[in-house]
C-alpha cells in the first residue's frame, strides 16, 4: 500500500502533537473492475455484485488495461492512472474528542468527484462515516491537473485501528454523509490505515 508514517501516541491537546501520513492506490484496485470475456457474474472477494464479463482488477493485471464499474460501465481510465493516485495526512489532536486532518492528493482523476470516509478495521464491513462526520465538509472535486486537498475536523480522535478511505464517484455526484452504491458509482481508490 505503500504506507509510510511517523506518529506518536495521542497527547493532551495542550501537547498537541502531529503525524503524518503517505499513501497511494496500490491497495485498491481490488475496489475496480476489469474485462474478462466469458467471466460469470456473480459476487467479488469484498463483497461486491459485478455483472458478466467482468473481475475485479488484479495485481498481475496490465497497466493499459479499462476500468470498469460492477455493472459493466466504462470507467474510461486505465488501471495505471486508476493505481497513480497519492496522498498525504497530516492529523493533529485538537481536543480530547476530536483530530484535524489535512488531506493532499495527487494524480487524481481530472475534475474527479470525490468524498472521504472513515472505516473501523476492527469491525470489517461496518458502515463508512464521514471524516467530518456529518458529510457536509468531507467532498471536493479534483483539479485538471489531478491535484487536491481537503481540511477537516473529526469528530472522534482517529486511531490506528480506523483507515482513511478515499471514494472516487463515478457518478460525478456528492453523496453527502454515505458513500453511494460501492463498485457501482462509488469506487474506493484509496484505503490508508491511519
Amino acid at each position: 500500500m505503500g504506507l509510510a508514517f511517523c506518529a506518536a501516541d495521542p497527547t493532551p491537546p495542550d501537547q498537541a502533537v502531529s503525524r503524518t501520513l503517505s499513501f497511494s492506490a496500490d491497495d485498491a484496485a481490488a475496489r475496480i473492475f476489469v474485462y474478462a470475456p466469458g467471466a460469470r457474474p456473480g459476487t467479488g472477494e469484498n463483497g461486491i455484485v459485478h455483472a458478466a464479463d467482468l473481475r475485479q482488477a488484479a495485481d498481475s493485471d496490465r497497466g493499459s488495461q479499462s476500468v470498469y464499474a460492477a455493472d459493466g460501465t466504462n470507467l474510461f481510465l486505465s488501471l495505471d492512472k486508476w493505481r497513480a493516485a497519492q496522498g498525504t495526512a497530516e492529523i493533529t489532536n485538537v481536543s480530547d474528542t476530536s483530530d484535524k486532518i489535512s488531506l493532499k492528493f495527487t494524480n487524481l482523476i481530472a475534475f474527479g468527484v470525490y468524498s472521504a470516509f472513515l472505516a473501523d478495521l476492527e469491525n470489517p464491513g461496518t458502515t463508512l462515516r464521514p471524516i467530518d462526520g456529518k458529510g457536509s465538509a468531507n467532498s471536493f472535486t479534483a483539479a485538471e491537473d489531478g491535484t487536491a486537498s481537503l481540511d477537516a475536523t473529526a469528530p472522534v480522535l482517529l486511531a490506528s485501528t480506523q483507515a482513511l478511505v478515499l471514494i472516487y464517484h463515478s457518478d460525478g455526484i456528492d453523496h453527502g454523509p454515505g458513500p453511494g452504491a460501492i463498485g457501482t458509482d462509488a469506487h474506493e481508490q484509496i484505503i490508508a490505515p491511519l
